[in-house]
């Protein structure tokens, strides 16, 4: 299928476009940076790249035209609302495909939308927090749904880990403990379901192969649902810091809003209507490996910026 990937060059969409690419899809990466050594890399796999920005919608809207499928794994830091909404208005004005098939819009969201909820485990049904900082992401969701041209997937991930662990909450104290110090703040009794990137990515294949799918909502994790406070004592050892894991104030902005409650989310309805199953051994299991990763990811990232 032709696939637009929108955030190729991010932390899920670059392991997205890998495996769409190896799948047999052609893969069209958006990319506000063509030139970049991200892009290139991409590039040497046979992924198409071209410039656009999803800010400035007459950039894109041919591409978006053009696609079966839009992927967007992208995240505008700066005003993500504004920015989704204008991919959204882009999309709502394209004629139908040409198919008989409608277009696929795959819109990626996160498995910490929830906030404070009372359930244990989450999933597709379980309602969400209004008050939570993240309660916008929801709200897009429904946006997502709204689109009458357009067949609609939202994907809701657990915490990502793997590979260059380019956007992994482990990498920090990765980070921290090359520095250091390494500092948890938050409560050490909550945990998270994550998610291996390359696990993500299969997802992204998987939907591909059920045509039928609209207005569907999927929450992807793996089965472990370590803690939090678990994971930093795991990866800190990874490193080879002698010092341990100090309890403190939270160092990231928000960052209570997710070390302070439980976010375990459920794949059983992506395991039932996908056959989707993780292949990854869980982030504990595989935590040497994720520092190994993220430091020749430092390393490659410190050559191409010289």
């Amino acid at each position: 299928m032709n696939v637009l990937l929108l955030g190729a060059s991010g932390y899920a969409g670059y392991a997205a476009a890998l495996a769409l690419r190896q799948a047999g899809h052609a893969v069209t990466a958006l990319l506000r940076t063509p030139d970049s050594a991200r892009a290139h890399r991409l590039q040497a796999k046979q992924i198409r790249v071209v410039a656009g920005d999803l800010r400035r919608p007459a950039t894109y809207r041919a591409e978006l035209a053009a696609c079966q499928v839009c992927i967007s794994c992208a995240l505008d830091f700066l005003n993500s609302t504004s920015t989704d909404r204008l991919l959204l208005e882009t999309l709502r004005g394209l004629p139908f495909a040409a198919s008989e098939t409608k277009r696929l819009l795959v819109y990626t969201t996160c498995g910490t939308l929830y906030g404070w909820v009372p359930q244990r485990l989450l999933d597709e049904t379980t309602p969400v927090n209004p008050a939570h900082p993240l309660h916008f992401r929801w709200e897009l969701e429904q946006e997502v749904f709204q689109l009458g041209n357009v067949r609609t997937v939202v994907v809701r991930p657990g915490f990502l880990y793997g590979q260059d662990g380019r956007s992994c909450v482990a990498s920090t104290w990765f980070e921290q403990a090359e520095m250091g110090r390494v500092v948890y703040g938050g409560d050490p009794g909550r945990g998270w379901s994550w998610l291996h990137v390359a696990d993500l990515a299969a997802a992204y294949c998987r939907l591909l192969e059920h045509p039928d799918l609209d207005k569907e909502i999927f929450c992807l994790a793996d089965q472990h649902q370590p803690l939090c406070w678990a994971v930093a004592r795991a990866a800190t050892q990874a490193a080879g810091f002698p010092g341990g894991v100090e309890r403190g104030p939270a160092l990231m902005e928000d960052e209570s809003a997710l070390f302070d409650q439980n976010i375990f989310l459920s794949a059983a309805k992506a395991h039932r209507v996908l056959g989707w199953v993780p292949r990854q051994p869980g982030i504990l299991a595989d935590i040497d490996r994720c520092y190994q990763g993220w430091k020749a990811g430092q390393a490659r990232a410190g050559v191409e910026q010289a």
